[in-house]
């Protein structure tokens, strides 16, 4: 029997590009998935278009008759948790599937998990930059944007290097991921990435398999490390209040994961307690434990932060 691929897409006013997303999902060349949507309160033409397709027998609309307002990070791990499957993955609504994107990554995980037995995976994979009319900008988000894509532990702290329309998880990793409190998880995927670093293995398909569309509506937006550095370089305390953020998630993860091996939790202890130290051994040990963005210009910035942290 083959392996149940669940697909998570949480819409909220995608009337705009909403049809041709799910166009590119039914046309995958892997047809062992089923598409679960939850929409998160749309008032626009979301809703008729959801009417549309439910008719295929692979798509179900888990919250027809139950709307309600979640945000993105809410919406999506109540997607994860109302499905049941082997593997999960997740859908924004504005973007475009490769043909080859659920057989590409599913062919990954099965590979890693067939070699690490009872582990939480966590597989992505690279994007193709493109504008509102699909237009490319970027051939490569990773190369662009300057990402480690299998980051360790101790980066994964401070940034997020996977995209969660990229991702696909196993059901070990939702299995950690049960009874959160969501108050202080950044995005689910950084989230997915933390547990597989921590517990498991995280693998990258250095392959596109999405068209990744940047409009005037996208949340979460692709930029450079040096574009990143710019727009932010008047915004020192601003970027100080995400950082504490990040520390905060940190605070959560240990408290979630009492199991949480030593080592990890030597670095979430040195990240939380930063400023208990000179600036000089803070430097050694964001080296020694990894704890560094990708990116010259944004890590300079970053630790640039650090080491004036009081």
């Amino acid at each position: 029997m083959a392996d149940k691929v669940a697909i998570l897409l949480s819409t909220y006013n995608g009337e705009q590009y909403l049809p041709e997303q799910i166009e590119s999902i039914i046309n995958q060349s892997n047809q062992t998935w089923e598409l679960f949507i939850r929409d998160d309160g749309s008032t626009d033409q979301t809703l008729t278009i959801l009417k549309q397709y439910q008719s295929n027998p692979k798509i179900h609309w888990i919250n027809e008759n139950t709307p309600a307002n979640r945000g993105v990070i809410g919406s999506f791990f109540e997607l994860l948790q109302s499905v049941e499957a082997d593997y999960y993955m997740f859908c924004d609504q504005d973007d475009v599937w490769l043909p080859e994107k659920v057989a590409l990554t599913l062919a990954k995980m099965q590979v890693i998990e067939s070699q690490n037995q009872q582990q939480p995976i966590l597989v992505h994979t690279d994007l193709k930059v493109v504008d509102q009319d699909l237009e490319i900008k970027s051939e490569s988000m990773i190369k662009t944007q300057g990402l480690d894509p299998q980051a360790t532990f101790g980066r994964f702290l401070v940034q997020n290097s996977v995209t969660g329309c990229t991702v696909m998880i196993n059901q070990n990793l939702k299995d950690r991921c049960q009874n959160l409190d969501l108050n202080h998880i950044q995005m689910h995927d950084w989230w997915f990435a933390l547990v597989a670093s921590a517990f498991g293995k995280i693998g990258f398909v250095n392959q596109t398999t999405i068209l990744y569309r940047q409009h005037g509506n996208n949340q979460v937006g692709a930029k450079s490390s040096f574009n990143e550095l710019m727009t932010r370089k008047h915004l020192f305390k601003k970027t100080k209040s995400m950082l504490q953020s990040a520390m905060d998630q940190a605070g959560e993860f240990v408290k979630q994961y009492p199991n949480l091996p030593a080592d990890k939790v030597e670095i979430i202890s040195f990240f939380q307690d930063v400023t208990q130290v000179s600036q000089v051994k803070r430097y050694q040990k964001l080296k020694k434990y990894g704890i560094l963005k990708s990116g010259f210009g944004r890590n300079a910035f970053y630790i640039l932060q650090i080491l004036t942290w009081s």
